[in-house]
């Protein structure tokens, strides 16, 4: 950042420069293991990870859900819209493939947590590997296609002469590693969609069973209270009744809005 600084709007023309002079130089042969087609591939590649990144923060979680058990956050759907079911720690779009299922604090959120992570453990765990994983896959790859070029190939090479087989095995073995590594990016947004799937299937067991439990307690003498107080805007949880904050009842009335943070006791 501070060689940025000081080049000043140069640098903005340098990376590009760089580039160019790089492509240059493999078209020139100049670099051993590479030329125009595969590295074009590498560096398209590179590109295909945006929609992935874009997507990984809001289902981060999960990792902390493998790796602890536990999580403090939450994971949600890329789209809220539509009508839901359940509650505020887990609920489902009805009418669209939206959901949130959060993991922190409350009795139902250790519960998600534990039905999520059942879910996982119960699926290929290639399905639940996060953007790094793969981005370093290809990096070993990448790597990997320097090592065969300086041991596989020079054996190829000598056989290919007058062999069209050996020649066409040897065009392969060469772009395997760039096709490899133009694969990873896009296994990686498939299975952030089939990700997104599961975690939409789970959200709908959750919020069924928010949902039947609710409807259970139905005329047992027991209360709905706002967990946000309507008048301060307070979030208050546990037993109690009244806003910590301003004391305001934290009852449920008749009419109120606001309804997305409730407690049944």
């Amino acid at each position: 950042m501070r060689l940025a600084r000081h080049l000043g709007p140069n640098f903005i023309l340098f990376i590009p420069l760089v580039i160019i002079g790089f492509f240059m130089a493999v078209g020139e042969g100049a670099v051993p293991g590479l030329d125009l087609i595969n590295l074009s591939v590498f560096f398209v590649s590179i590109f295909l990870y945006i929609p992935s990144f874009l997507q990984d923060d809001r289902t981060s979680a999960l990792t902390d859900l493998r790796k602890e058990g536990i999580s403090d956050y939450y994971v949600f759907s890329s789209k809220f819209d539509g009508n839901k079911t359940g509650g505020e720690d887990a609920w489902a779009g009805i009418d669209t493939k939206s959901y949130r299922i959060a993991f922190y604090g409350t009795e139902q959120g250790l519960k998600n947590g534990k039905e999520v992570l059942k879910t996982m453990k119960s699926t290929a765990r290639i399905i639940w590997l996060r953007l790094v994983t793969w981005s370093v896959f290809a990096v070993v790859i990448f790597v990997l296609n320097f090592v065969s070029y300086n041991t596989i190939i020079p054996v190829l090479d000598i056989k290919a002469v007058g062999n069209p087989d050996v020649y066409l095995l040897r065009q392969f073995v060469f772009y395997l590693p760039c096709i490899l590594v133009f694969l990873c990016p896009i296994l990686s947004f498939i299975f952030v969609k089939i990700r997104d799937e599961i975690l939409y299937k789970c959200a709908l067991r959750l919020a069924a069973e928010i949902e039947a439990e609710a409807a259970a307690n139905v005329g047992t003498g027991k209360t709905w209270y706002h967990n946000i107080c309507p008048n301060c805007g307070t979030r208050s949880t546990g037993t109690v009744k009244n806003c910590v904050n301003c004391g305001t009842s934290l009852v449920i009335r008749e009419g109120d809005g606001n309804l997305n943070s409730i407690r049944f006791m």
